[in-house]
């Protein structure tokens, strides 16, 4: 190795170590020595010691070599003594092709932290798993009870006891959606007829006719459902429709799904607003929830939501097409 270019690895704040194109490691830098323990030159670089997965080492290599990897980065274990720590390596090729340089950087504490957060997020939604239910439980019982009341006891009041369990209910399931929107995993690809197909059956017996034309495969997770679902809610809670077209089509490379209303529309005035948290309005308010939760399960997808009016309420979503 030339010496002006030993002394600018040495240099460096990073870990440094070079391979040869057959993983044989020709030079470590000072702190790649502090790091692994000790000199590892001439070793193969998933021989060094203490390394969780020499196999995994040894792919990213032969993937590097061939020229067909898919990443030049890669985050392995380590183990030194008792410690264990992780470190992401990110590859480059030597100008002359005749090998790679690897820059290792420690990224324990952020590797810990994210399994921290990934626990207590087990956590939270356990207990609110067990919440939603027990709730639920009760306000059911509650409910049965005061319906039965109704029968003897002719009050005012009992109505309005029986809409605000209902309410409760709705917000207990607004609860478990906006925990789907926030802990979904890997977008697979989804029909979205089936998708409206499953939704609009539950609103059809509630007496809203939905006419749908086309269809997309998109890349989603199980929250499409609830965008779907809290659309059509709001049309036939707050728009007090009674018919709803759902008219799929692709642009480009993206899906553009439109569910379009005969109601009332949505008012002008707060039109702007009706995607923020917590935002209601008018007689009707809920919680305030529902189009929040459309909105960041779109932008989760990588799409787009938007709203006008045209007759009734008209909303947009913009899906990427699965490939």
């Amino acid at each position: 190795m030339d010496e002006s270019f030993g002394l600018l690895l040495e240099s460096m704040p990073e870990a440094v170590v070079v391979v040869n194109r057959e993983g044989e490691i020709t030079y470590c830098n000072s702190k790649a020595r502090r790091i692994l323990g000790k000199d590892v030159v001439s070793l193969k670089v998933w021989e060094i010691e203490g390394l969780e997965s020499g196999e995994k080492m040894r792919d990213f290599i032969k993937s590097l070599a061939s020229g067909r990897y898919t990443k030049k980065r890669e985050v392995f274990e380590f183990t030194a003594g008792r410690k264990i720590f992780y470190l992401s390596i990110y590859a480059t090729e030597l100008l002359d092709g005749s090998g790679f340089i690897l820059t290792f950087r420690d990224i324990t504490p952020i590797v810990e932290s994210s399994r921290r957060i990934e626990e207590l997020n087990d956590v939270l939604r356990l207990i609110n798993k067990l919440l939603r239910h027990d709730i639920l439980n009760k306000v059911t019982i509650a409910r049965a009870n005061i319906e039965i009341l109704s029968d003897e006891i002719k009050s005012e009041r009992i109505p309005v006891a029986l809409e605000a369990l209902d309410e409760v209910v709705e917000l207990i399931e607004r609860a478990r959606a906006f925990e789907q929107t926030l802990t979904s995993g890997e977008l697979v690809e989804i029909r979205l007829g089936d998708v409206v197909k499953e939704v609009t059956e539950d609103f059809s017996v509630r007496g809203l006719k939905v006419r749908v034309e086309g269809d997309a495969t998109v890349l989603a997770d199980k929250a499409i459902y609830s965008v779907l679902t809290n659309l059509l809610e709001n049309s036939l809670k707050h728009g007090k429709s009674t018919e709803v077209e759902i008219r799929v089509e692709k642009r480009g490379n993206f899906a553009v799904m439109v569910v379009r209303d005969d109601g009332k529309g949505l008012p002008e005035e707060v039109i702007d607003r009706i995607f923020e948290e917590g935002f209601t309005h008018g007689d009707s308010a809920g919680s305030g929830l529902g189009l929040y939760i459309v909105k960041k399960v779109i932008e989760r997808y990588g799409g787009e939501v938007r709203a006008c009016n045209d007759g009734g309420a008209v909303f947009e979503i913009k899906l990427k097409l699965a490939t």
